[in-house]
């Protein structure tokens, strides 16, 4: 007879229902996962020791022991933000570098367990430039075409809408106030998607162009289009600003400031000036007017 509560093939300290693997209960996810690979990927990159990776981390001010070292590398320990920092500064990479694949493409990678981007989405959304959404507003199913599903055509139209309120949004909090004033203007929005467009065209991946061959031809459009959209952005902008030459008023770039940034004063020297800011709609000005020529003028701050 066996001893109730125990098996006689299992160890005779081992109760029934209890299990001798313990599992943990706060395991690596998929960015936890991909920092254990990348610091291990860059610091022999970097040809250290781990022992030599422990002392920049000393200099940098947060030691991290080399035993630590070799457990962040084992995945036996968690990397806090602290940490991820202070890696970044001793292996001289950008965080980025640790928290994402050192490719970017269209291979999907996970985020978090459940969520899935591409890699090239990740580090555009990672460096600040776009929301962690797969979507490229004006691409893909081409809406309102002849003989389109309007099933796919309403789908497509409506990711469309939904990934230009995400980029709002995203753009809204995202970075110092000082870059997010410029990088919200349309011009400066195109001219970044036209270098990016440009560096796929220059150098693109082997997978893409045998999945695709006609891929270069269409980026080769593509980058054409937005060539032509953005020189009619700068124009709008040159005729904003040659409205107020016209109106005998001077206007130049303020010190310190975005290219976004103007001020004015009268030609003759007379009277305060004002800001002049090109707005997220070309020619849009905020904040004060110039005043007619011959109106009174009066001190603001």
């Amino acid at each position: 007879m066996g001893v109730p509560g125990f098996y006689f093939d299992a160890p005779m300290w081992q109760p029934v229902g209890v299990t001798t693997v313990t599992e943990k209960k706060n395991p690596l996810g998929p960015i936890g996962e991909r920092v254990q690979w990348n610091v291990e990927r860059l610091r022999t990159a970097r040809k250290l020791t781990k022992a030599d990776l422990s002392a920049r981390t000393k200099e940098a001010g947060r030691l991290i022991p080399p035993l630590g070292i070799s457990r962040i590398e084992a995945g036996t320990r968690r990397v806090d933000a602290d940490d991820l920092v202070v890696l970044a500064l001793a292996l001289n990479v950008s965080p980025s570098a640790l928290l994402l694949p050192p490719s970017a493409g269209p291979e999907q990678i996970n985020l978090t367990p459940t969520y899935q981007v591409s890699s090239d989405t990740a580090w555009l959304w990672a460096v600040g430039r776009r929301t962690a959404m797969d979507w490229e507003p004006g691409e893909g199913v081409p809406l309102a075409g002849s003989g389109a599903d309007p099933a796919i055509d309403a789908e497509a139209y409506e990711r469309e809408k939904e990934f230009g309120r995400r980029q709002v949004a995203y753009e809204s909090l995202s970075g110092p106030e000082g870059l997010r004033r410029g990088s919200s203007h349309p011009a400066v929005r195109l001219a970044r998607n036209l270098a990016d467009v440009i560096v796929d065209l220059v150098a693109p991946s082997a997978e893409e162009l045998q999945s695709s061959p006609n891929v270069q031809a269409t980026r080769s459009r593509m980058a054409r289009r937005r060539y032509a959209q953005l020189g009619i952005e700068l124009d709008e902008i040159e005729d904003a600003l040659t409205e107020y030459e016209a109106r005998d008023v001077e206007v130049f770039r303020e010190p310190g400031r975005s290219g976004q940034r103007y001020k004015w004063a009268r030609k003759d020297g007379t009277g305060p000036e004002y800001p002049i800011e090109i707005g997220t709609e070309a020619g849009t000005h905020h904040g004060e007017e110039p005043p007619e020529p011959g109106s009174p003028t009066s001190e603001k701050d």
